[in-house]
């Protein structure tokens, strides 16, 4: 893709995005309902990166920049569907990526912002830690963190780990492995 269509592609992406992540107020506020918008990828693409051969586009059959699928993805409800070797859709994955409301709230209990930048809550991702929901990893408030686009991105796609012990406490490792930083658990809000 190059040129004015990468410009149009990455538009509509970023408007897409709007859309489901803000009901399309652009403004970061939340949607009192939420907004639902299907759209196909293979699991190559989802999962790990785009491809040569990459499936990225809407119901209505226009492509997508597989690129941001997985930014449309994190902020999303999605439904898997496995094709099996005979290219027949086999069984439905795992149907609660994004974290519930009443998560979300637990979570804003515990924190007000992305413990690693400060980011304010209502700009974090809510972030599967110690298990990608990829990997198999559940959809479970102990394993649920909200971080900003930033680290999130840093995460997922610049080779930095980070881990979430039983207590909540967290470590923040470089690419190179080196330990960046240890994080206490947070206190829990209260008006003391």
């Amino acid at each position: 893709m190059a040129g004015a269509d990468a410009v149009t592609a990455n538009a509509r992406c970023a408007a897409l995005y709007d859309l489901v992540v803000n009901g399309g107020a652009g403004d970061g506020t939340q949607p009192s309902t939420r907004m639902g918008i299907g759209y196909i990828v293979d699991a190559q693409t989802l999962f790990h990166q785009p491809h040569d051969n990459s499936v990225a586009q809407t119901w209505a059959g226009e492509d997508i920049d597989p690129t941001r699928v997985s930014h449309l993805a994190c902020d999303a409800d999605w439904y898997g569907i496995a094709i099996n070797n005979l290219d027949q859709p086999d069984r439905v994955g795992r149907t609660r990526r994004k974290a519930s409301r009443v998560q979300r709230l637990q979570l804003r209990a515990l924190y007000s912002g992305c413990p690693l930048d400060g980011t304010p809550f209502d700009r974090c991702h809510v972030h599967h830690v110690n298990v990608y929901w990829e990997d198999d990893g559940q959809t479970e408030i102990d394993n649920l963190l909200p971080i900003s686009t930033t680290w999130h991105h840093r995460i997922h796609h610049k080779g930095w780990t980070l881990k979430m012990g039983a207590n909540r406490s967290l470590k923040l490792w470089r690419p190179d492995g080196t330990l960046e930083r240890e994080i206490p658990p947070p206190t829990p809000i209260t008006r003391e």
